[in-house]
């Protein structure tokens, strides 16, 4: 599967990116406190509203595929078993009424 590139992505900002968190370092036992006490505070995810453009929603549903083994996820298999199955149970139906 071919990685998903941010269109915008700024190569200028995203070299940035990498230098300054080389030059931070891992966090401390106090950083990463403090880090977990802010996050718990803002709750940045109760403002999170989510991808809301079909091409959003596309490559959002691609993050759960990065580590599945083979071309379609253990989701999409039980979703096609419940289907076939289901189908089993008509044609039972079917048999059992003639």
């Amino acid at each position: 599967m071919a990685d998903v590139k941010k269109v915008d992505s700024n190569p200028r900002r995203v070299q940035t990116g990498r230098e300054n968190r080389t030059k931070r370092g891992p966090l401390t036992l106090e950083g990463g406190q403090r880090l977990r006490e802010s996050a718990h505070k803002n709750q940045p995810w109760r403002k999170s509203t989510g991808p809301r453009t079909p091409a959003g929603k596309a490559i959002v549903a691609k993050n759960g595929k990065v580590r599945q083994i083979g071309p379609r996820s253990v989701r999409e298999i039980r979703a096609d078993l419940r289907e076939i199955m289901h189908l089993i149970g008509l044609v039972r139906k079917t048999r059992e009424a003639v």
